[in-house]
């Protein structure tokens, strides 16, 4: 089975919610009817993952989820590891433990880069936070990718 990976990095704060939802409505129920099979990494820090985690079930609720699985990409444990564990299908800590939680969060962006076939960004222009920095690495290394903040 092929699977198709997509990888979710923005804001922590998001002002316009409802069309940034729509716009990803639209792009995961394109990729989970186009593709054999879809895993959804989406981290745990702020509102872009909150928005991605319920875009991907609710429309997974729609079209079915036979061929699509949502994946937490955690930095570090915390209290709340459970609450994704059930959320998702499946929860990966790619970083060593006991690093920094700050250089954690770099780690955890760049390995979702690294293993992901397409980048999707919520990246403002002229933001200076762990967002944009995973954005110019994924840009460097040649992934592609939909910044869904110049779209609005």
């Amino acid at each position: 089975m092929k699977i198709y990976r997509i990888a979710f990095i923005g804001h922590n704060q998001i002002d316009d919610k409802c069309s940034l939802r729509t716009s990803l409505d639209a792009l995961i129920k394109e990729k989970i009817t186009s593709k054999e099979h879809v895993e959804f990494y989406v981290g745990n820090n702020g509102d872009f993952n909150d928005l991605v985690s319920v875009s991907v079930r609710m429309v997974q609720q729609k079209v079915g989820n036979q061929n699509s699985s949502l994946m937490a990409v955690m930095p570090y444990h915390t209290e709340h590891d459970f609450f994704f564990e059930r959320l998702c299908e499946g929860v990966l800590f790619p970083v060593r433990l006991n690093t920094d939680p700050e250089v954690a969060i770099a780690q955890r962006n760049r390995w979702m880069i690294d293993h992901t076939d397409l980048l999707v960004a919520y990246v403002e222009p002229n933001r200076d936070d762990d967002a944009a920095t995973a954005l110019k690495y994924a840009q460097k290394e040649g992934v592609e990718i939909i910044n869904l903040a110049r779209q609005e």
